[in-house]
């Protein structure tokens, strides 16, 4: 079987195409803090994805059990973008063991919100709102 140039050469082209399309992603921010008696933990962290019509950038926070390796997600945010460091941060701040209470930054918008999680109550505020 002979295969043209005519033909070989879009089916290499379409070939590296497809391989070029991948996405990468990195989480380029993460916090944790936990609940004053140590049962809960809340974490967050920033994930940037890169690729052609797929780049985004998003903060996902998160509650656990201290011993179990099963988060929970409880609020996500989708950022404008990640730079400057820190611009994606969020603050996790425990007002008693059952009361979270999650700061962010004026340039996320919230996707997601659980108000109420693990018998623990989820607030969010916007910074200098």
């Amino acid at each position: 079987m002979h295969i043209g140039r005519a033909t070989l050469f879009p089916l290499i082209a379409s070939c590296l195409a497809l391989v070029g399309c991948g996405s990468d992603q990195a989480i380029v921010w993460a916090t944790k803090a936990a609940s004053p008696n140590g049962q809960l933990v809340a974490s967050a962290e920033t994930t940037q994805v890169a690729g052609p019509g797929t780049a985004w950038v998003g903060t996902s926070v998160y509650l656990e059990q201290a011993r179990v390796a099963h988060p929970l997600l409880v609020l996500s945010f989708a950022n404008e973008s990640a730079y400057p460091p820190g611009v994606t941060a969020v603050n996790l701040h425990w007002l008693s063991n059952s009361k979270l209470d999650v700061t962010y930054k004026s340039g996320a918008a919230i996707e997601f919100q659980a108000i109420k999680a693990l018998g623990v109550t989820i607030t969010i505020k916007k910074q200098g709102a």
